[in-house]
């Protein structure tokens, strides 16, 4: 639209003044950024055939900058949602107290092996074997504080022209357990139970294994497992 104001003397004077719209505001604006020769030219017009007016151009651009922050959304959505979903990770043993989620059964912590033995036939010995077990658990003491408790009990098998005796238990401990109102007799850490052996006159010679079945109930500070029965050998040896 325009405006035309006459001033007095021979010579007219013309002020236009011209209305722009906001399409053509952002055209001007942007034949200022980029170069006018790209613009004028034939590819950059025949590969963006909206881009042929100046509100065409502009409209593409503000498309082009939405689009860019509809996709940065939806990156920052995505990167939250898979750090909240990932799964926290813990190092380290399970600490005394704490039973691990795997345990099922008494032997799962509770080892047994024996230290092989010699001795000439007629001879007497006393074998060495050895429990040990888990830090954080326990078993019950032979014999146990209550008679309803599995106790921990060694019992040999029979090996040839081998003899054993009524095994030796050690001491046992004291500790109080949040199962139980007082405290209960239990073994922790590593045990040695002696099995007196005896080998015969007439024992043959030469090495031989004999079994060993050690009964024993797992606990820690808060449950019992299941009982179980730990096997094991102790190679003898007559002379």
């Amino acid at each position: 639209m325009n405006n035309q104001a006459r001033l007095s003397g021979p010579q007219t004077l013309t002020v236009a003044t011209t209305v722009v719209s906001p399409a053509k505001a952002g055209w001007r604006f942007l034949s200022i950024a980029l170069p006018r020769a790209a613009l004028r030219s034939t590819s950059f017009r025949y590969a963006s055939p909206g881009l042929n007016s100046s509100a065409g151009f502009a409209a593409a651009l503000n498309r082009s900058h939405l689009k860019l922050i509809w996709l940065s959304a939806i990156c920052v959505i995505l990167l939250f949602f898979s750090g909240c979903n990932r799964p926290a990770t813990s190092g380290g043993s399970p600490t005394p107290g704490s039973s691990p989620a795997a345990i099922s059964s008494s032997a799962e912590v509770v080892k047994v092996r024996a230290a092989s033995v010699s001795f000439p036939s007629g001879g007497k010995i006393d074998a060495t074997v050895l429990l040990s077990i888990s830090s954080g658990f326990h078993v019950n003491a032979n014999p146990a504080t209550f008679s309803y408790l599995i106790a921990t009990e060694l019992t040999p098998g029979k090996a040839e022209g081998i003899t054993a005796g009524p095994p030796s238990y050690p001491g046992a401990i004291k500790k109080k357990f949040q199962f139980a109102e007082q405290p209960l007799a239990v073994y922790e850490g590593d045990v040695q139970i002696k099995l007196p052996l005896r080998a015969e006159k007439n024992a043959p010679t030469g090495p031989r294994p004999l079994p060993l079945a050690v009964r024993v109930q797992a606990c820690d500070h808060e449950k019992c497992f299941p009982p179980a029965t730990v096997n094991a050998t102790i190679a003898v040896d007559v002379k």
